[in-house]
């Protein structure tokens, strides 16, 4: 409802008074009066009270459920780049149905039970503390007057009897319609105390199974004024997904989380949001249909849901399980050379062009990205050779708790490796670094006796490639490739962040020194 309508006085019956019962005992003179009020306000149509903050029932279509596992290698027909796929985020249950498996297996993912209390970085400050709200098992309830019963009028009443009998009536139930109405305006959440405490109560509700009773109180806040709800919205609308696909209500429950996604995606429940959102698309589209025009909009869901701060409000599993997802889906949409994605651009190679002007041309660090996508020899460029150049700005983080690197071009998650950081003693700073040197093959110098070894001799330790780092409390950091790739996924170098030899090789195709697109590195513990 809009601040307007909430605004609005109730329109009622003249002479009844707010939350009252009118007496029937009335003199005739006085029900003829009101006669000619009630034929008179119904001709303006003015007299009936204003309901439009009440929901309307709708009907439930059949849900289907989310089905998360591992991602299998599949064949998928790629379409000639030159035409691209439209993108389509209304995804709705009648196309889905036609698509899903009719017997779907249970969701390893119950988002209405992840456990939030791990939450160890704040992704908004104004996020309201989900653990705090599915603690408390309290409802409220709002009370209704009970009908009056009415009394069945003489058989020998006459014309002028009968129609005293139904005007009195009829204002009668008009008064006892008000004080209902007037119950529930009474208890309309105004403050944010009021706004915490109905939530609560609709969780509460959500847990005894009472899903319909929770989407009343959750459809009610959603309707209240955005002025009133402020840092609440994404809540609301998270647990109004939440509701709606339990009660089976299930395009009403993208809808709600859609919002969510959308508006408010760096704050928790905008990015439970787009993750329930990509769960639902991911099973209808890529494993149960392989629906190509949709991964983007699934891999730019996901994205927003696993973030680029680190911030842990998901368990390991499921993070790893989205991280998983999101490689599969981006060997296809970033490097397959036929697909075109948002960002991407298809360069038509003229007379006289090399590799290194084409990448220099896009803006990009090094030209290896290109020929990494494309599968080409640099050498054996040829004339009307179509290429796919993804060009962006990449940024990498690194977790050491979790011993990974993922990275991101212009905010779009990509891709994840496991990784090896400082030993004890030699820890990897956290912190903020950028890239500032990148070589291919470089010389190594051993930091405890001081010996350069060059690439290929025995005794060099850091691969094919070297990206080094600057910012931070410690100089000499990089990022390289490793001899011993058993030591990824632990804590072993003197303080750089290791990575499979073929994992650095990709990931340096797209990193860039340039000053006005240099690539970012964020380390936490």
């Amino acid at each position: 409802m809009s601040e307007q309508e909430e605004k609005r006085p109730l329109k009622m019956y003249p002479g009844v008074s707010l939350g009252s019962t009118p007496r029937r005992g009335m003199s005739k003179i006085t029900v003829f009066l009101l006669i000619l009020i009630v034929i008179a306000g119904a001709s303006a149509g003015g007299y009936w009270i204003n309901r439009e903050f009440i929901a309307k029932e709708s009907e439930i279509p059949e849900i289907v459920e989310i089905v998360e596992s591992e991602p299998e290698p599949v064949k998928v027909k790629i379409e000639d780049a030159s035409q691209p796929a439209e993108l389509d985020l209304t995804f709705t249950t009648a196309e889905a149905t036609a698509t899903a498996t009719a017997n779907a297996e249970a969701n390893d993912l119950d988002l209405e039970n992840i456990d939030l209390t791990t939450t160890t970085a704040d992704v908004a400050d104004d996020d309201l503390g989900l653990e705090e709200l599915l603690t408390e098992d309290t409802a409220t309830t709002t009370p209704t007057s009970e009908p009056e019963t009415t009394a069945t009028p003489p058989a020998n009443t006459n014309i002028i009897d009968q129609t005293i009998t139904t005007v009195s009536d009829t204002v009668n139930n008009l008064g006892q319609s008000v004080a209902a109405t007037v119950n529930n305006f009474a208890g309309t959440p105004s403050t944010p105390e009021d706004i915490v405490k109905e939530i609560k109560a609709a969780d509460a509700l959500s847990a005894k199974q009472d899903y319909n009773a929770a989407l009343t109180k959750l459809t009610r806040l959603a309707e209240l004024p955005a002025a009133t709800l402020g840092k609440f919205t994404p809540d609301i609308y998270y647990r109004l997904g939440l509701a709606n696909r339990y009660a089976k209500n299930e395009d009403a429950a993208q809808s709600a989380w859609k919002k969510a996604y959308t508006e408010y995606p760096d704050t928790i429940s905008g990015r439970l949001s787009a993750l329930a959102l990509a769960d639902t698309w991911y099973y209808w589209y890529v494993q149960s249909n392989q629906d190509l025009s949709k991964w983007e909009s699934i891999r730019d869901a996901y994205s927003t849901a696993i973030g680029m701060d680190g911030a842990r409000f998901l368990p390991a599993a499921t993070e790893a399980s989205i991280a998983q997802k999101l490689n599969y889906l981006n060997e296809t949409l970033i490097f397959n050379p036929k697909v075109k994605v948002n960002g991407a651009v298809f360069h038509n190679v003229e007379p006289g062009e090399y590799i290194s002007t084409i990448a220099r041309n896009y803006g990009l660090g090094t030209w290896t990205s290109i020929t990494e996508i494309n599968q080409v020899d640099p050498k054996n460029l040829k004339v009307g050779m179509t290429l796919k150049i993804v060009p962006g700005r990449l940024f990498i983080l690194v977790d050491q708790q979790r011993m990974t690197l993922s990275w991101y071009l212009d905010g779009k998650f990509i891709k994840r490796y496991r990784c090896a950081t400082g030993a004890a003693g030699s820890e990897t700073p956290v912190g903020h670094y950028e890239v500032f040197k990148m070589d291919v093959e470089p010389n190594w110098t051993d930091p405890k006796t001081g010996k350069v070894y060059k690439y290929g001799e025995p005794g060099h330790a850091i691969g094919s490639r070297w990206l080094a780092l600057r910012g931070g409390s410690k100089s000499g950091l990089g990022i390289h490739g490793t001899i011993d790739p058993d030591s990824i996924g632990s804590k072993a170098s003197n303080g750089c962040i290791r990575l499979l030899n073929q994992d650095v090789e990709e990931l340096y195709g797209f990193a860039s020194v340039d000053n006005n697109n240099e690539t970012e590195v964020l380390v936490i513990d």
